[in-house]
């Protein structure tokens, strides 16, 4: 039992340590105002009646605003595509396709967010999920590295949170954090 202890502890200082280190590396708020090309939003939803609002809550509150987002209903049996019908109606810059069927070699989301970069027109395509939230400079950060030309893919953190408040919730976020750390590092080395 000791060694168990022993290693999460060892885990928990490793964590903890490369956040450290990763908050030196991020260059925050970096934003060019004079970049401006169009970004495509895609957004695979199945079955996300519950996030839909809160997500368009975000998206429509964008500060750049050169946009659009493409919504790829994947089959849902919820209400999800006539909250999509409602926003696209409300919002020029929003549009959806719905998904009915997937072909065999393929998983659904994949083959979702496939079709929603097939319609997509943007320059840069930046895909998100219905349940993540995201602040109104999203857009602006994650394309600004793009003004760089030798940049061909970002990514961003993701932590997973959860909604009890308490020890295991900050443990699973700071886990979350390290896991997206480490990928990120691995692309960076690519």
């Amino acid at each position: 039992m000791f060694l168990f202890y022993f290693i999460l502890l060892i885990y928990f200082f490793s964590i903890v340590w490369i956040l450290n280190g990763y908050k030196n590396v991020i260059k925050k708020d970096t934003v060019y105002d004079d970049y401006n090309p169009l970004v495509s939003i895609i957004v695979s939803a199945r079955n996300e009646e519950r996030n839909l609002e809160k997500l368009f809550e975000f998206l429509v509150n964008q500060l750049y605003k050169n946009y659009e987002v493409i919504i790829i209903n994947d089959r849902s049996v919820d209400k999800t595509e006539s909250i999509l019908l409602e926003y696209s109606n409300k919002y020029k810059n929003i549009s959806y396709l719905t998904i009915q069927e997937t072909p065999r070699d393929w998983s659904n989301k994949k083959w979702a967010i496939y079709n929603g970069i097939l319609a997509a027109r943007g320059e840069i395509i930046i895909q998100t999920d219905a349940d993540c939230y995201m602040s109104n400079k999203w857009v602006q950060l994650m394309i600004s590295p793009f003004k760089n030309s030798d940049v061909g893919f970002v990514s961003s953190l993701t932590p997973i949170i959860y909604p009890q408040n308490n020890i295991f919730r900050n443990l699973f976020l700071m886990d979350s954090i390290a896991q997206d750390i480490f990928s990120g590092y691995a692309i960076g080395q690519s």
